[in-house]
């Protein structure tokens, strides 16, 4: 989730999205007989309670809403989030759609395009995500981080199927950090980068060990936000990097069906992953800078 104007975070960075091809979405039926006559009504398990204008389109797995994109600009960019979210499901080698539980009353991901409704967000909830963006003509390339960080967050909540999602906070942000970056962040790659971190937070209780935000309340009081994204994203790679704990896409995708299963994060993790959250959240420095020393 990333949050703008003093919400949970403070930033958005832009990457170009390699478009791959799928079938054209087309325009849902747009005379006014045929409008969407329950505005809001897609944001069932989402805080916010914005209207739409009536006229969504519909792609193989996103279907699209918006208060002010324009309507002919919408079957471009719900083949972006279609795109997109099959990009995922290939980097994730997942073939099981079968086993996705949507919302009661769902069969896409719905997606809103924010033009003017309020706050400013980037945020996903159980089959929903929710984008603000600049203009009535968005340009996709410049949505391309934000939606797929939030498309990665909404493949997690259909396959753990629940409307909180049950990894630790630090756990889904890395992940959706280094998906949606396509593992091009690197803000935290050498020992230096790590040591300036730790000096920074050392006036901090948790000294700013990531692996203690376990809930977004975890954030230290006046702490970097931001800059704790940079360090989940270096224990993301930590994770799954050969020289690091070697895990896998696997791995992450059976501690969400163990989630599924009623399972708590910290005994899915160890069960995947190999070792305690405990042991992994006070060593997590010491293993950083060795591996960051390879």
């Amino acid at each position: 989730m990333i949050k703008f104007n003093g919400f949970k975070i403070l930033f958005i960075v832009a990457f170009v999205a390699t478009m791959l091809g799928c079938e054209k979405a087309e325009p849902d039926a747009g005379d006014a007989d045929n409008r969407d006559p329950l505005p809001g009504s897609w944001v069932t398990w989402s805080p916010y309670k914005w209207d739409h204008d009536g006229y969504p389109v519909t792609g193989n797995y996103c279907k699209l809403y918006s208060d002010g994109v324009m309507r002919e600009k919408r079957p471009e960019l719900v083949q972006f989030a279609d795109n997109t979210f099959m990009d995922i499901m290939e980097e994730f080698l997942f073939t099981r759609q079968d086993q996705f539980a949507f919302p009661p009353g769902y069969s896409h991901i719905h997606v809103y395009l924010n033009l003017e409704n309020e706050p400013a967000i980037a945020a996903a909830f159980w089959g929903s995500v929710l984008l603000t963006v600049q203009s009535n003509d968005p340009d996709s390339t410049r949505l391309a981080y934000l939606m797929k960080h939030e498309l990665t967050h909404a493949l997690e909540y259909l396959i753990e199927g629940r409307s909180e999602l049950g990894t630790d906070v630090w756990f889904r942000e890395g992940l959706a950090v280094y998906c949606g970056s396509n593992g091009s962040w690197n803000h935290v790659s050498t020992v230096n980068d790590l040591e300036d971190w730790m000096t920074k937070n050392e006036g901090f209780d948790n000294g700013g060990n990531p692996i203690s935000i376990h809930q977004w309340e975890d954030f230290p009081e006046g702490s970097d936000i931001t800059g704790y994204y940079t360090v989940f994203d270096a224990v993301m790679k930590y994770l799954l990097d050969e020289n690091g704990l070697a895990k896998s896409y696997d791995d992450v995708l059976a501690l969400f069906f163990e989630i599924r299963e009623g399972t708590a994060f910290p005994d899915a993790f160890e069960m995947h992953f190999g070792i305690s959250l405990d042991v992994f959240e006070e060593e997590i420095f010491e293993r950083l800078e060795a591996w960051l020393s390879d």
